[in-house]
């Protein structure tokens, strides 16, 4: 994965299923994490696409795939970039492992409305942000 953003996350107790491991749904929340954080560091916070640009980035498409399993209290390291940016979505990629194995890949995608909810382009300064590094 290019330009890649690498966020951790310790497994919690609530996010383990009655065999011990990281239930599946754990991942949608690490993907979060992984994309907040890579926006963040970009200087992009949700709040300032929410109160000063008006925009938000519902998800409209998501996916996981696990290939093996993490436990209560690991550390996951979750790789988080920027796959694609159009005009009215932004489809966002990860990886999440557990020492240096992979665990899972997936990807959400989100379009981009107004505080209506109105599909709406993104603005020229928040695709700059966004395509930092991308190849």
């Amino acid at each position: 994965m290019s330009d890649v953003h690498v966020s951790r996350v310790r497994v919690r107790y609530a996010e383990t299923d009655q065999m011990g491991v990281l239930h599946h749904a754990g991942w949608v929340v690490y993907w979060e994490i992984g994309r907040t954080d890579l926006m963040r560091a970009r200087g992009l916070s949700y709040r300032k696409l929410e109160d000063e640009l008006g925009l938000m980035l519902p998800v409209v498409d998501f996916g996981a795939r696990m290939t093996g399993s993490a436990a209560y209290d690991d550390e996951v390291e979750i790789r988080t970039r920027v796959g694609e940016i159009g005009r009215v979505k932004v489809r966002f990629e990860y990886e999440g492992y557990l020492d240096g194995r992979r665990l899972a890949t997936g990807y959400s995608v989100h379009g981009v409305v107004n505080r209506d909810w109105k599909i709406t382009r993104l603005p020229a300064e928040v695709t700059a942000l966004l395509a930092k590094g991308m190849d």
